[in-house]
């Protein structure tokens, strides 16, 4: 039941944001009392803080998944971006707003998980891609990953792409590709090529 309950607020956060849903929402579209979800979660910011958990929980699983499939890393690259962007589709954008404007504490822990696991899974690919010959040798990681970083949080939150009619997906892979651009020598640039006409 207390993964149901989750589930189901996960679904109703996402669509209609979290200010928008109360406990009562959320008990009329389970088809259960109040009371019933009381015995699980002390309160709305309960289960906000879970379902905030539970998605940086699946996100870190998933690009380790990725990282192990991928043949190279501009397919590496590629793979994330696509499964970031598949992800963000089913979220209303006010659910990231209010979470930064309402819950410090919880942006606290996405702040620790972009130190500790994006921005290290970044470095890791670029260090990789260096070996390999596929990115420019004379790429700093630090630097380049935290220009990383901000073009992903600003395909989610930069209200000049958005007020424009952009969907977060559209924003995601342009920044991306100018991202890729902008890191890869010659063999990697072949293979950016690749993907784009493989993924069209």
């Amino acid at each position: 039941m207390e993964q149901k309950i989750l589930n189901k607020s996960r679904q109703l956060f996402y669509t209609y944001g979290i200010k928008n849903i109360t406990m009562e929402d959320i008990s009329k579209n389970l088809g259960i009392s109040k009371k019933t979800i009381y015995k699980y979660y002390k309160n709305k910011n309960a289960i906000v803080h879970s379902v905030v958990e539970e998605l940086l929980k699946e996100s870190a699983i998933s690009m380790n998944a990725i990282t192990d499939k991928s043949t190279d890393v501009v397919e590496e690259v590629y793979s994330q971006m696509y499964n970031m962007g598949n992800q963000v589709q089913l979220i209303k954008l006010s659910f990231f707003l209010e979470i930064e404007k309402s819950y410090p504490e919880l942006m606290e822990k996405i702040a620790k998980y972009k130190a500790e696991i994006l921005s290290e899974k970044i470095k890791s690919n670029l260090r990789r891609g260096k070996e390999s010959g596929v990115y420019r040798a004379e790429l700093d990681l630090e630097e380049v990953a935290l220009i990383r970083l901000g073009l992903i949080e600003n395909s989610f939150t930069n209200n000049t792409f958005l007020s424009a009619g952009w969907h977060t997906k559209d924003i995601l892979i342009t920044l991306t590709n100018f991202y890729l651009h902008g890191i890869t020598n010659q063999q990697g640039k072949e293979l950016i090529n690749k993907y784009i006409k493989k993924a069209g």
